[in-house]
């Protein structure tokens, strides 16, 4: 697809917007569009729009493993509010003994970078993003890479230092890249310009 270059005053040049694109990404007069210049080529994507997702979801059946399930994809497709209810006080994870429901919830609510837990009563939770955009997938990526790559650094002074010492510490570092990662597949989900950058190196 082409389009002509239109001069307009003295260093001005536009072009138009396909009306299919425009149609498809709900683009109206006055909107504004975000403009990615990587070398000699330029990317236009719709500036994201903030939508408040809002999902519900009952766990009563539910153990440790599916709890962390749930969390975590809500937190990756992009819901900016998550509430849980429950009926049981405890729940059982993957090791089959009993912990209390609450603290199991709050324990992977520290997983989901910039979500707190905001209010809760005896057999609910609600759960929000409480952070701004303000992180770019660039440094998400180059961050998850240094951890890694300093994880692996730890674990040969740790493996010298005894196994069950390696092992705890891999734990710590594994929630890291976790948390990371999540994170990164949420501002996939939520952020155009990600979304055209990874576009661009496909």
């Amino acid at each position: 697809m082409q389009r002509k270059v239109i001069k307009q005053g003295h260093n001005t040049l536009t072009i138009t917007l396909p009306a299919k694109w425009c149609a498809n990404n709900n683009i109206k007069p006055g909107d504004e569009l975000s403009f990615l210049i990587e070398n000699k080529k330029l990317s236009i994507v719709p500036k994201a729009k903030l939508v408040e997702k809002e999902k519900f979801v009952d766990i009563k059946n539910a153990d440790v493993l599916t709890l962390a399930k749930i969390l975590i994809s809500l937190y990756e497709t992009g819901n900016n509010t998550i509430k849980l209810r429950y009926d049981n006080d405890t729940i059982e994870s993957w090791y089959h003994d009993i912990s209390p429901t609450k603290a199991k919830i709050s324990y992977f609510v520290g997983r989901l970078v910039g979500f707190e837990i905001i209010s809760q009563t005896a057999n609910s939770v609600t759960i929000t993003n409480i952070s701004e955009n303000i992180t770019k997938f660039d440094q998400m990526l180059a961050r998850t890479f240094f951890i890694m790559e300093e994880a692996l650094e730890q674990q040969k002074e740790y493996l010298k230092g005894g196994a069950k010492k390696s092992i705890a510490i891999g734990d710590e570092i594994h929630d890291n890249i976790a948390k990371f990662t999540s994170l990164m597949i949420r501002t996939l989900h939520t952020s155009n310009e990600s979304q055209a950058k990874l576009l661009n190196l496909m």
